[in-house]
Formats: C-alpha cells, sequence, structure tokens
C-alpha cells in the first residue's frame, strides 16, 4: 500500500491561530519544515501576526548588523524578558544602548577574564570532589545539566556579583527561572496578558523584581557607598566605569546590566557544557582524542587561561557543540518601516526570527549537518559568514562570548581527564528550545573516576 506524501506546509495554518499550536508542540522541528519547505524567508502566521524565518546568509547579516533604524528588538519575547531585566544591554536599543555597551565592554578585557580562570577551575574540582565522588562511589546517576546549571551559578554570582554566599545564589537563582519562565511563556500566547491582572505569571514575576532588586541593591549600596571596595568582580569594575563625560551608570542601569549578565551568563554556559558533555559520551573516538591532547599539552596541571590556545582540538569539539546546540537558539526582531526582503513585502509590525538551530544545520552550509564531527573545524576553514552565529553577530553580539568560551573551556579541560560520564540508557534526551536550548528531562549520567 503506497503511503500518501505528508502534505506541503501553508503559510496560514488554522483560522484565527495560523500555525501557533504547531510551534507550541514542538519548534524546533516546526522551524526546520518551514524554512525547507517555504524558502529562506519563510512566512508563516500565528495568530494575528506574521511571523518570518529568515536563514539566508545575507539576510541574517542584514538582522543582525541593523542598529535600529529599521528593526526594533522589542519582539514579545524581549519585552516579556524586560519585565526583569529591565533596560540591560540585551533588551535597550539606540544610544542608551550604545552608552552603555561601550561602559561594559572594557569590563570583559583579556586581563579580567584571565584573572577569573583560578575561579573558574577551583568551583569545578570542588564539584567533582563535594558533589561527584558520592555517586562515584556508589554507581549512582545524576542530571548533568543541573549540575552544570549549579556551577555556572556559583561561577557567574562569584565573578559578576563578588558573592559567595549561598543564600544570595539560591534566591538569584529562582528569581532568574522565574523570570525565565515567564518569558517563555510569552513566545506561545497568543494575546499579552496585562500586567495589572494578577494572574500566577504576573505573580511570580512581581515576586522575582523584587528578591533580585533587593539582593542586587544590597550588593550596590555597599560598593557605592565605599563599605564594601568589591575587588576585580564584574560589579565593581561596572560602579568604577565612567563614560566619555565622566558619568558612572546610575544605581538603576546598575542593577539591570548585572541582572542581565547574570541571567544570560548562567543558563547558556550551562547548556552548552550539557550538550557538549552528552556528545562525548557517545563519541568515544572523540572524547579519546581530546583526552589525549589534554594529556599532552597540560600534563595533569589546571588549565590556566593561557593554556587554551594550545588544546586546538578540544575548541573544535566546543565549535561543533555549539553549531548542533546553540543555548541562544533564536533571536527576533520587529519590522519598524515597510521593506523589502527575499521577495517578500514587510509590514510594520511583522516579526523576523533568526535561528543558529536553522542556519547551523542547512544542508547547503554544512556537509552531514546533523553529524558531530569536530574534525569539520580543524580541516575545512572558517565557516562562511552568517552560518555560524551561536553567540549571536554584529553590533549586538553577546557581550559574555568570551567569557562563555573561557569558562567551557576551563570545565572541560578540569572534567575529562578526571571523570568519565557515561549516557544513562533509556533515558529520552530531547531539546527543549525555552529562552535557552535546554535538554528537557535533562542529560542523565553515571560518573565513572579516571585512573591511570
Amino acid at each position: 500500500m503506497m503511503r500518501t506524501p505528508p502534505r506541503r506546509l501553508s503559510p496560514y495554518g488554522l483560522p484565527l491561530l495560523g500555525h501557533t499550536l504547531e510551534f507550541r508542540r514542538d519548534p524546533l522541528t516546526f522551524m526546520t519544515r518551514v524554512s525547507r519547505e517555504l524558502g529562506d524567508v519563510a512566512k508563516v502566521h500565528m495568530g494575528p501576526a506574521r511571523l518570518f524565518f529568515v536563514s539566508r546568509p545575507e539576510h541574517v547579516r542584514f538582522i543582525l548588523m541593523d542598529r535600529g533604524a529599521t528593526l526594533s528588538k522589542m519582539t514579545p519575547v524581549y519585552r516579556a524578558m524586560a519585565r526583569f531585566l529591565g533596560r540591560g544591554i540585551l533588551i535597550s536599543e539606540g544610544d542608551f544602548w550604545l552608552r552603555n555597551r561601550r561602559l561594559i565592554q572594557p569590563v570583559f578585557s583579556k586581563k579580567r577574564l584571565a584573572g577569573f580562570a583560578p575561579v573558574m577551575t577551583r568551583m569545578t574540582h570542588e564539584m567533582i570532589e563535594r558533589r561527584w565522588r558520592g555517586a562515584i562511589a556508589d554507581g549512582a546517576a545524576f542530571d548533568v545539566a543541573d549540575e552544570m546549571a549549579r556551577l555556572t551559578l556559583r561561577i557567574v554570582t562569584r565573578t559578576l556579583m563578588g558573592t559567595d554566599s549561598p543564600g544570595d545564589m539560591r534566591e538569584i537563582n529562582e528569581a532568574v527561572e522565574a523570570g525565565q519562565r515567564f518569558a517563555q511563556a510569552s513566545m506561545h500566547r497568543v494575546i499579552a496578558t496585562p500586567r495589572w491582572l494578577p494572574t500566577p505569571l504576573n505573580r511570580s514575576i512581581a515576586r522575582a523584581n523584587t528578591t533580585l532588586d533587593r539582593v542586587a541593591f544590597a550588593l550596590i549600596d555597599a560598593r557605592q557607598s565605599g563599605r564594601d571596595a568589591g575587588g576585580d568582580d564584574v560589579l565593581s569594575a561596572l560602579v568604577r566605569a565612567r563614560d566619555e563625560d565622566g558619568r558612572a551608570m546610575s544605581r538603576r542601569q546598575l542593577r539591570d546590566e548585572v541582572v542581565t549578565l547574570l541571567a544570560a551568563g548562567h543558563e547558556t554556559t550551562a547548556n552548552a557544557l550539557a550538550w557538549t558533555f552528552m556528545l562525548l559520551s557517545r563519541s568515544p573516538g572523540v572524547l579519546a582524542r581530546a583526552r589525549e591532547e589534554l594529556a599532552r599539552e597540560l600534563a595533569g596541571a589546571d588549565p590556566t587561561a593561557d593554556d587554551l590556545r594550545r588544546l586546538v582540538y578540544l575548541r573544535a569539539v566546543v565549535d561543533e557543540s555549539l553549531r548542533l546546540y546553540p543555548p541562544a537558539w533564536g533571536t527576533g526582531r520587529v519590522v519598524r518601516t515597510p521593506l523589502a526582503l527575499g521577495g517578500e513585502a514587510l509590514r510594520r509590525g511583522d516579526v523576523l526570527l533568526v535561528s543558529p538551530w536553522i542556519s547551523h544545520r542547512r544542508e547547503d552550509f554544512w556537509s552531514n549537518p546533523e553529524g558531530f564531527d569536530p574534525e569539520r573545524w580543524l580541516t575545512g576553514g572558517k565557516p562562511a559568514p552568517y552560518t555560524y552565529f551561536p553567540f549571536g553577530a554584529g553590533p549586538h553580539k553577546c557581550i559574555g562570548d568570551a567569557f562563555g568560551l573561557l569558562e567551557i573551556m576551563l570545565v572541560l579541560a578540569c572534567v575529562l581527564p578526571r571523570v568519565q560520564l557515561e549516557l544513562v540508557p533509556g533515558e529520552p534526551i530531547v531539546p527543549e528550545p525555552m529562552i535557552t536550548l535546554k535538554p528537557r528531562d535533562g542529560i542523565w549520567v553515571r560518573p565513572r573516576a579516571i585512573t591511570g
């Protein structure tokens, strides 16, 4: 009996709802199908809104390089994120964004990042000794995604805010999680919920903001008043920063920038590490080669920031993991003024979505796009512009990309020579595109000590 071929996707979907239900049910599969069937600028309807999935490199460049004259960041997701991030550099636009970007950029200098490396390695070793040794001895399983989230929160809280308080970290984590759940919900709403309506989500975001304000302002006020001179953490550097007119950031702006960096720098790095451990567990040959490089280049010593230049294969592993599982899986823009793009007439209010998940898996950009092949980064040269952008691109590229790469490389360099993480058979691993690309039910592994 012959199978009926699947029906080609329509740009319109269901009456009133459009493709909202399909997108909600399986966003990654839906995005991939839309781009393959409907083209480089693929139009679909989400309720009353028109959404365009854009993946052709020159169009991606246009969107990511735009400085706000034609496009705006203020999609429904960004508006929801602004409820707890405020006007940090992830959300803000125009001259306000540019001033603060210039103030923050020097804070992530190569010298300061190198100074964070000992904190990253020390906390990784503490995780292995204090949390993993028992599981190794007992043969117990744990969720490596959850473990990486704990670790990266400790690292980012210490390096960004200069606090080791478990209470601060717990409260920050709970508040940021609530903020991300609030923003995530906005992806699937056809009609926005008014702020004044006392829904569970509105109440949770109000509680989260109260917590973030209390913790962040206490640390900021201590720095600004001189009670705590701080150190070389990012908050201390931001308090000292001055623009070209000699003006410091306001108390509120400091809060918004620190909370933005905490939220963006915590989940993305944790997820990148979790996906990398999963891929290595499935690829024993790749794992063996990465360990051989670490043994040869480090000879058992703790890695430093300077050592990472020599870990060429490990960096290829990270680049390939970020290609397949980009933590920042998509970013959107709203059309400000009508324009034409890829043969489509765009109207004011249309939403454009650029997704590394789509671009990184296009068969016309990548050979064997679904395969995990770090070797491609050693023999194939650099990918074509705007076919690979795990941290974004253009003026709004992630300001913490070097911080994140440093952390990912150091954690891997500490863990791989000491612990084997073996995937638990039968446990499904499903990518879930929330604000970041998370494993829906975690990535369950059994740790085994490496001897000899």
